[in-house]
């Protein structure tokens, strides 16, 4: 039986495996789960969640992720589970360490991209910023690890289970749910400038606007700010037609 310690600070990245245990037990791999303390394992997958903090600088946040792994007694193999092609902030501690892969959940198909720099090290956010060759974000010597970096085979949008609802019985309040944030305050991935939240709310807001105008009867939440989510819930299935605008508009 070959023993996978899970390590992991988070929730998507390494819920797939949590989520077979049983099947994995089936082919005799045993999936040692996070509360669990034994340092008796064959290798242990190790969150990017627990070994890279996008609030604090690049790095400090490589120094905090490497003395983290300088604790794991045995081999070990890095997984990003960032919902981005982007290595910031994983492949630094990588390459550093003594990880025997780094697994991503996506990645770019012409790994040539990643030597080039862009803003935060997302292709889709291009290059066009202001004073952009001191914010880029490019990962040094990439080529050289390239090969130990794989993907994992796992998606983090594809971990939890479909709750299927009777939905024709609701009454609909509303015509439209727009239960989605915009104009967040200023969020830096490891300082980098510019804002995260200025991608956010570039393809969001206009929405937002067009919506503002329009005669129907809309969800949404006031200023932006988060609801319980039983509320959220809610409302949406009170809705005849829900808008939900994708992550950075990557897509």
């Amino acid at each position: 039986m070959i023993k996978i310690k899970l390590v992991e600070s988070g929730f998507h990245t390494l819920y797939p495996y949590k989520k077979a245990i049983n099947e994995f037990k089936e082919i005799g791999v045993e999936i040692i789960l996070p509360e669990n303390k034994t340092d008796s394992f064959d290798i242990a997958l190790v969150d990017h969640q627990s070994f890279s903090n996008k609030k604090v600088s690049l790095e400090q946040s490589t120094e905090d992720g490497l003395n983290l792994l300088s604790k794991i007694n045995g081999d070990y193999i890095l997984v990003d589970g960032q919902d981005s092609p982007s290595v910031i902030g994983t492949f630094e501690v990588f390459k550093e360490s003594n990880a025997l892969l780094m697994l991503k959940h996506c990645m770019w198909k012409d790994r040539n991209l990643y030597n080039q720099g862009w803003i935060g090290g997302r292709y889709y956010w291009g290059t066009d910023w202001d004073n952009f060759d001191e914010y880029k974000y490019q990962p040094q010597d990439f080529d050289k690890y390239s090969d130990r970096i794989k993907l994992s085979g796992t998606n983090w949008l594809g971990v939890n289970d479909v709750q299927w609802m009777d939905y024709q019985n609701i009454p609909k309040l509303f015509d439209v749910s727009a239960m989605f944030g915009t104009t967040h305050g200023e969020c830096h991935e490891h300082g980098l400038k510019p804002s995260q939240d200025y991608y956010y709310d570039r393809h969001r807001k206009p929405v937002m606007d067009i919506i503002k105008e329009s005669p129907y009867m809309i969800a949404k939440l006031h200023n932006g700010k988060k609801v319980p989510v039983e509320m959220y819930y809610q409302y949406m299935k009170q809705s005849k037609v829900i808008l939900a605008p994708y992550g950075y508009g990557e897509i």
